[in-house]
């Protein structure tokens, strides 16, 4: 059995609602928020060019995400709150 391994892509921040496209799919998320109000951060795969939601999770003043999730190309942020982040994508027998 190869063991796998998450590399870190594409790094993002940003203050209050975004949207993030990744060129590659991606495995897992790390996301904190800077701010003091709640977040919320989803995750999105395109199925036959239409947009679907995977994943979606309410993340609190300065608290942190860090998750394997179900593939995803996309993620948004609703809310007013500063955050950063970043995506990783599985690479197998790294």
């Amino acid at each position: 059995m190869r063991a796998s391994k998450f590399i870190a892509r594409e790094p993002f921040q940003g203050t209050g609602d975004a949207v993030f496209d990744f060129d590659e799919v991606m495995e897992s998320l790390f996301i904190i928020n800077d701010g003091s109000t709640v977040l919320t951060v989803t995750t999105c795969s395109f199925v036959d060019g239409k947009e679907r939601e995977i994943f979606s999770v309410p993340l609190h003043g300065n608290e942190k995400f860090d998750e394997i999730l179900h593939p995803f190309n996309r993620v948004k942020i609703t809310g007013s709150s500063s955050y950063r982040g970043w995506p990783r994508m599985e690479v197998v027998g790294a």
